[in-house]
């Protein structure tokens, strides 16, 4: 059994806040118009992503599609190298750190997601998460 280690330091907590700060921007969000096109993917753009040295490739946005849904939602996806995809409880700590609310945790680390969308795209070899985005309120 080949296992992954995710480190949970100060680096680790920085590089999430960064790329949290990121997406929260309003100028940086991700929206989709009527036709569903994206403008760009977010993937193929290093800000809107984070990678460690054992192999995790996280990619978030702060998606809104106003004409199907007015409320913007976190969008995450979480992949491995190879045709593997990435523990689950590892992408549920990569949400937490990321700011997805309503998990259990311990030490750290997510033993239980939230109330989030979760789904395993196969044909990218990812885990992707989803959960409604609360803006800020900003006064």
């Amino acid at each position: 059994m080949n296992l992954r280690p995710l480190v949970l330091d100060d680096a680790f907590k920085a590089e999430c806040q960064r790329l949290r700060d990121f997406a929260a921007d309003p100028k940086n969000w991700y929206v989709l118009g009527d036709d569903m096109k994206p403008p760009f993917l977010p993937g193929d753009k290093p800000e809107y992503v984070l990678q460690t040295d054992f192999g995790y490739r996280v990619v978030l946005t702060i998606t809104h599609v106003p004409t199907k849904k007015p409320k913007p939602f976190r969008h995450l996806s979480v992949s491995v190298p190879g045709d593997k995809a990435p523990h689950p409880i590892a992408v549920f700590t990569f949400a937490h750190h990321l700011g997805f609310t309503g998990a259990t945790v311990t030490d750290d680390a997510v033993t239980e997601p939230g109330p989030w969308a979760l789904a395993q795209d196969e044909d990218e070899g990812c885990i992707v998460v989803q959960q409604d985005y609360e803006i800020p309120n900003v006064s």
